[in-house]
């Protein structure tokens, strides 16, 4: 009786990577969003007016 060889292991599918790259999206726009957040609170966006610095300070 002859023994004929295991069969070979199946190919591994393709990993899914929309899966992935759909996880770093998230994590891309939730760190701009929390950046941004951070931005608003520390008051970057507000322009330094020197006149008013100024005048403060007479």
């Amino acid at each position: 009786m002859s023994s004929s060889p295991a069969p070979p292991f199946p190919p591994l599918p393709a990993p899914d990577v929309r899966l992935l790259f759909g996880l770093i999206l998230i994590g891309v726009l939730l760190n701009t969003m929390l950046y941004g957040v951070i931005l608003i609170q520390v008051g970057a966006f507000t322009p330094i007016q020197p006149a008013l610095i100024r005048s403060s300070r007479c």
